[in-house]
């Protein structure tokens, strides 16, 4: 939908959010007396070009959401990949300033980046961009790019997961094997329960093109933005059992609301939380791990799987160091161990799983068949507070930051 008047005459500078990375003050012997403030605020920028020979158009960006791997970015631990902005920002939602092919002047747009959200103005290739429905908002639309593209990513294009119609063909063999699944004390004495596979999704492991059904899923940081994109996803797919882990029991309260069937406050049982996994789970332990926080959660995730389930690694926010882990829980139970970002992905691929994403679930995110939870909206002068949310842990959904806009 374009709006009723184009934008036409471009400035030569902008407004972004920038980063001033000025040392701590304090005592010389303070243990912080090398870190730095890494403080948020709004200043002025070049504007960007669109390069039409890599189809890029222009945006005039009236929201952007604010992820995790910005408060990374703006430490210096998560550099942007070559070639793109260095102003934070993997996604925003805007108006077109300048057109390609598809959009045209004026069209509501939101965009996958890799960087440059956090500005007035961002160019991106147009086949990264997506129409925004007449039912979402510009701060809704900005929520979408990078969190549900990683959720739909995770499950689809990493994990492989197939809806439950899709046929056997879609294996190389249509036969699970006899021994899919494990109850709590059989990987001892090697006696196996077989998967039960009416009605669940599945993935397609190996060279064999084995049929593995998922029945169950653990999904971690469940009330982040990404957390609360794979609990509605893991619904759509009727996956029967959907653990949410989260740190309080109001997050688990919207993870409910959003389709979760157990709830696992991780802080409550200080991480130990195998075991009310396997209590939901009859002993079994689930088929699909989706683990955002790396490191402390290693050794639990483990005991947390089924034979044959995949783990998905998508983030470190608990370390990326282990200092003692038990790989013989890996080879016992042949877990799928996955990892991925999108981010550092080539542009062909960015570009057919926004295509998939808008032709699938784009749909379902216009009618409200799936709902983008928002937590908080900034003005982009307060970005800082808006990170310090994030840092906190303290958001239930996503955090995104407004720029003005034209009505």
């Amino acid at each position: 939908m374009a709006l009723s008047a184009p934008l036409r005459r471009l400035p030569h500078m902008m407004r972004a959010v920038l980063v001033d990375a000025a040392p701590l003050s304090g005592p010389p012997a303070v243990e912080a007396k090398n870190q730095q403030s890494f403080k948020l605020f709004l200043g002025s920028a070049a504007m960007p070009q669109a390069r039409k020979e890599k189809n890029e158009i222009l945006i005039r960006v009236c929201a952007a959401g604010v992820n995790r791997m910005d408060v990374l970015q703006k430490r210096g631990k998560y550099p942007p990949p070559p070639g793109a902005s260095t102003i934070l920002g993997p996604e925003a939602a805007g108006v077109v300033a300048s057109s390609g092919t598809r959009f045209r002047e004026g069209d509501r747009v939101m965009a996958l980046l890799q960087g440059g959200g956090y500005a007035e103005y961002v160019a991106v290739e147009e086949g990264l961009c997506m129409p925004i429905p007449s039912t979402l908002s510009f701060s809704q639309a900005a929520a979408i790019p990078e969190n549900w593209l990683t959720a739909y990513q995770l499950l689809h294009f990493v994990a492989g997961l197939q809806p439950a119609s899709t046929p056997s063909s879609a294996c190389f063999s249509s036969s699970p094997p006899s021994s899919a699944t494990a109850t709590a004390d059989s990987l001892n004495s090697s006696e196996h329960v077989e998967r039960q596979t009416d009605a669940c999704p599945f993935v397609c492991a190996g060279a064999s093109g084995r049929r593995l059904p998922i029945r169950s899923v653990l999904i971690h940081a469940a009330a982040s933005g990404v957390g609360t994109a794979l609990v509605q996803l893991c619904r759509l797919l009727a996956i029967p059992t959907i653990i949410a882990s989260a740190g309080s029991d109001e997050k688990l309260q919207l993870c409910k609301t959003l389709g979760a069937t157990h709830l696992i406050n991780h802080r409550a049982v200080e991480g130990r939380f195998s075991e009310a996994v396997k209590n939901a789970t009859h002993g079994l332990g689930v088929d699909l791990l989706l683990d955002p926080v790396g490191a402390s959660f290693m050794q639990e995730n483990a005991q947390s799987c089924a034979l044959d389930a995949s783990w998905v690694l998508y983030g470190a926010l608990g370390g990326v160091r282990v200092p003692s882990f038990d790989l013989q829980l890996l080879f016992a139970k042949r877990i799928r161990l996955l990892s991925s970002t999108l981010r550092s992905q080539d542009l062909s691929y960015r570009e057919s799983l926004v295509r998939s994403f808008e032709e699938t679930i784009l749909p379902k995110l216009a009618d409200s068949s799936l709902r983008v939870i928002l937590d908080s909206i900034y003005t982009a002068s307060e970005a800082d507070q808006a990170h310090q949310r994030l840092e906190k842990n303290e958001n239930r959904g996503k955090v995104v930051l407004t720029f003005p806009c034209p009505s």
